[in-house]
């Protein structure tokens, strides 16, 4: 009898432990339920006045008040840029190709306004700005949504614990002197001896390639940096505590500055290019992702800014002409926004929506065949871009000239007004999946900045290959770093 109220006793406790975690599993998983319920709702309310703003806008372009319209773009522009600053961060990669991209449809806007300039016509601006908020809101909405498939790390990251330091600091020098034989084979050391147009037609492809391969590598090495100062407590591979040592030696530091330094000049001053390094530059700081902006950036912007605009009235010409071309009136030319890298999408908006094309256009389906070598494909369609120099502007294309693309009117051209926004959508749903939110590792980040951050004046075919060259190169790299685990007691933690 003793014994079965005994046994009683104890499943009357088991059945109360069962109940009181029963209950305290209810409330935790509660709280996140009911975080995510307050989440959706800020989503459905955002999504709710990016809906009403677009649609005034199209009713306004209907009625031919074009000065709202563009009143209402830039709105809509400045309500994105605020809602993804606080959801995202300002150095992460989806706030980074807003911010950036916001600078394309907004030079003929302060052109037209500020300067008087007749190139722009303010409909066919206005328009092309509708489109691009078109492009944006499929972005944002897409993008806030977490569509992560790839696992969180608590502590550590995979690939960085397992590359080693010394072996990817080597690879890189010699990488990069072979960047430099190359340069040498293809253009030489032309400082101010070739213009622009001479130097890109000279370039060869295995070159193009090897820039962008290079990058990617000075990337692996941010990102290692980052990896191993964020490094948290746990268990970790076997060699990161070795690791850890030696990326803080100054010699390590000083020797990853002055490789990036020396890229640097060859990119800005050699060859004239101020894209790809000021990529690389963005895409550090994604990786980087420091808390507070640091003092440095703060005062070494501006600074840049002036030396970048200034780059461009010196890098077509010989040393000892640089002072002639600092003039007054030359400087003013270089700081018109229309002669700047992002005027050219404003023009190219103007030209075809204000007559259509002039003929057929490579689709979509052409871009994707440009992949293709030429080797393989002799006859493989052109890119639009160069499509569009070549009807639009013959003087230009006849002297080697080209001018960067509109992607969101090549959107249009392909899917008609829901071109924008499906696109953007596409593009914010890759954004979304591949962002890597663990805490030491955002080599994602900075790889999407590098591909994509200037995307705007990318045509659908240029964005093609980039991302293949980038996803290549990031493969390659990762494949001869990286180590093998030692013994499964040397493997990470398990994902959270």
């Amino acid at each position: 009898m003793h014994r079965h109220q005994s046994s009683g006793n104890r499943v009357s406790l088991n059945a109360g432990k069962i109940r009181s975690f029963a209950e305290q599993s209810v409330r935790t998983v509660s709280i996140p339920f009911q975080s995510h319920l307050r989440s959706f709702d800020v989503l459905l309310l955002q999504a709710g006045v990016l809906v009403l703003l677009l649609v005034w806008s199209g009713w306004l372009y209907s009625i031919g008040d074009y000065v709202t319209l563009i009143a209402v773009g830039i709105s809509i522009d400045l309500v994105i840029l605020y809602w993804a600053a606080v959801r995202f961060g300002i150095f992460d990669a989806r706030f980074l190709f807003l911010a950036v991209s916001s600078l394309y449809p907004f030079v003929p806007v302060v052109d037209i306004f500020l300067l008087g300039y007749e190139l722009y016509d303010i409909q066919y601006s206005g328009l092309s700005l509708f489109f691009t908020m078109l492009f944006f809101s499929g972005f944002f909405a897409i993008s806030s949504l977490d569509f992560s498939i790839s696992p969180k790390m608590s502590v550590a990251d995979v690939f960085m614990d397992r590359i080693s330091p010394a072996v990817l600091m080597r690879s890189l020098f010699v990488a990069f002197v072979v960047y430099l034989v190359f340069l040498y084979r293809d253009v030489g050391f032309p400082l101010g001896s070739l213009t622009r147009a001479e130097i890109t037609s000279a370039i060869s492809a295995p070159f193009a390639v090897l820039r962008l391969g290079l990058i990617v590598g000075l990337l692996l090495l941010v990102a290692k940096f980052r990896s191993v100062h964020s490094a948290g407590t746990g268990q970790v591979f076997s060699n990161a505590t070795s690791d850890s040592k030696a990326m803080r030696e100054p010699l390590y530091v000083l020797a990853g500055s002055i490789l990036v330094a020396a890229f640097g000049f060859m990119e800005v001053i050699v060859l004239g290019e101020r894209r790809l390094f000021l990529t690389f530059a963005l895409a550090s700081l994604s990786i980087a992702a420091p808390r507070r902006i640091p003092l440095l950036i703060v005062v070494a912007t501006p600074l840049l800014v002036i030396a970048f605009l200034v780059q461009v009235l010196i890098r077509d010409a010989p040393v000892e002409d640089w002072p002639s071309r600092l003039t007054g009136q030359n400087i003013q030319i270089v700081l018109d926004p229309v002669n700047t890298d992002f005027g050219a999408f404003g023009r190219i908006a103007v030209d075809i929506l204000s007559g259509g094309p002039t003929g057929p256009f490579p689709s979509y389906s052409d871009a994707i065949l440009t992949l293709v070598p030429r080797v393989l494909y002799p006859d493989r369609p052109e890119p639009i871009g160069v499509w569009f120099v070549r009807r639009y502007h013959p003087k230009e294309w006849v002297s080697g000239g080209g001018l960067a693309f509109n992607l969101v009117i090549e959107a249009v051209l392909n899917l008609g007004w829901s071109g924008p926004m499906i696109l953007g959508m596409l593009l914010g749903l890759l954004f979304s999946v591949f962002i890597d939110s663990s805490v030491r590792n955002r080599l994602n980040q900075g790889l999407l900045v590098f591909a994509l951050v200037f995307a705007m004046r990318f045509d659908m075919a240029t964005l093609l290959k980039t991302a293949v060259i980038v996803g290549s190169a990031t493969a390659g790299w990762l494949l001869i770093l990286a180590r093998r685990p030692r013994s499964p007691s040397e493997m990470l933690l398990q994902p959270t």
